[in-house]
């Protein structure tokens, strides 16, 4: 994790990339471990995605709002899919690394503890998993996966694939271990440049 961070920091001190990170806070102040996605169905956060980014680009005049990529792991990756899915006028590329995108494909302890079971909320689990937009995909995505992730099963990133292969979208994807620099793909989809 140390040499993962490491060279996440290098990438950043060396490139026009602005990063900041965002963590989605419960009502009762604590920091949610699981990110508040699924909240029975679709997250309110996506409704105001292009409001905050508008806030964002008047509060910080140097972001290039048209030119905005975004990356997370794990809940993260299942944000960045639905971003990309949901709002792709807002979003120009994603890298969505071990994503849950089917719900009903996450490990049960996990995702029934904030869902419920599938069989009582499942238009919640329709709603909530991405891989039902995946039609709305039109900038550049790179999916990361682990064959060997035991929370985040790979039968997930598969089926997302074969989605993505039905509709003819273009988006690549790795293979790979439980760590791994993504950052670059950003770096090399979304160049530095005049507005």
């Amino acid at each position: 994790q140390k040499h993962c961070d490491r060279s996440r920091q290098s990438v950043f001190a060396s490139s026009p990339i602005i990063r900041t990170k965002v963590s989605l806070i419960h009502q009762s102040g604590r920091r949610k471990v699981q990110p508040l996605l699924p909240l029975r169905g679709v997250a309110r956060c996506f409704d105001t995605t292009e409001a905050l980014l508008t806030v964002l680009a008047r509060q910080r005049s140097y972001v290039d709002v048209p030119r905005i990529g975004v990356c997370g792991w794990n809940g993260g990756g299942s944000i960045t899919l639905n971003l990309l899915f949901r709002s792709p006028d807002l979003f120009r590329v994603g890298v969505s690394v071990t994503p849950v995108p089917d719900q009903r494909l996450y490990d049960t302890i996990d995702q029934e503890r904030y869902m419920g079971l599938p069989d009582e909320n499942a238009e919640g689990y329709r709603s909530g998993s991405p891989i039902n937009l995946a039609e709305g995909l039109r900038g550049k995505l790179l999916i990361v996966h682990g064959s060997g992730d035991f929370n985040v099963h790979f039968q997930g990133a598969e089926k997302l694939v074969n989605r993505l292969i039905e509709l003819g979208k273009p988006f690549d994807f790795m293979e790979c271990g439980r760590q791994g620099t993504t950052l670059h793909y950003i770096e090399e989809h979304l160049p530095a440049g005049p507005r």
